[in-house]
């Protein structure tokens, strides 16, 4: 595989560039506070994680979905 680009995107800034996530996606918590969403091409397939800030100043992956 080849990563040819990653974009880390706010729930806000996702949503606005790409629209609302489709119904596979409505389950990951995206639009948490302290979340950011990175949006990566695998070898053109989008794959799409989820990061949230933990309290003790630690990101998380919370989800993923390619």
């Amino acid at each position: 595989m080849t990563l040819y680009d990653v974009e880390v995107l706010t729930p806000a800034e996702m949503e606005k560039k790409y629209g609302r996530p489709p119904p596979r996606l409505n389950a990951m918590p995206w639009k948490a506070p302290r979340t950011m969403i990175a949006i990566g091409n695998l070898s053109g397939h989008a794959a799409v994680a989820i990061f949230r800030a933990h309290p003790t100043g630690r990101w998380q992956l919370v989800g993923y979905h390619d």
